[in-house]
């Protein structure tokens, strides 16, 4: 059996699995990496 972690699984699960995920779902389908990146870290200034 293999287990897989990535970087999403050490996070906060309000950015791992909510903003993280979604924009990766965005990157992979035409957004900006940059415009990515904004977005989560204006999420995780949210959350702080």
């Amino acid at each position: 059996m293999t287990f897989r972690f990535d970087a999403s699984d050490l996070m906060p699960g309000e950015i791992g699995t909510s903003a993280f995920w979604a924009g990766m779902v965005d990157h992979t389908t035409g957004a900006p990496a940059e415009e990515v990146a904004e977005r989560i870290e204006e999420r995780w200034r949210q959350i702080r």
